[in-house]
């Protein structure tokens, strides 16, 4: 019987950008890492972010913002 996973990693790896229903576009976690605007927090969203999930430039943001205004206990 043949491992479906290697098929299934490679689609994932070739998806392209999608678009949620308000029409902004949703980027991979690596994506989003290896971008010019988040390299210099690419330690806390390596973190932060789900290898598995997409997210919109404003989903990363709001995360950042959550993370970096927490108290320090």
């Amino acid at each position: 019987m043949a491992d479906n996973n290697g098929a299934e990693n490679k689609a994932q790896a070739k998806k392209e950008n999608t678009e949620n229903k308000s029409g902004e576009t949703k980027f991979v976690k690596s994506q989003i890492i290896g971008s010019d605007k988040y390299k210099n927090r690419a330690d806390i969203l390596n973190v932060l972010l789900e290898d598995d999930k997409e997210y919109t430039l404003s989903d990363v943001d709001k995360k950042l913002e959550d993370f970096l205004g927490k108290e320090v206990k």
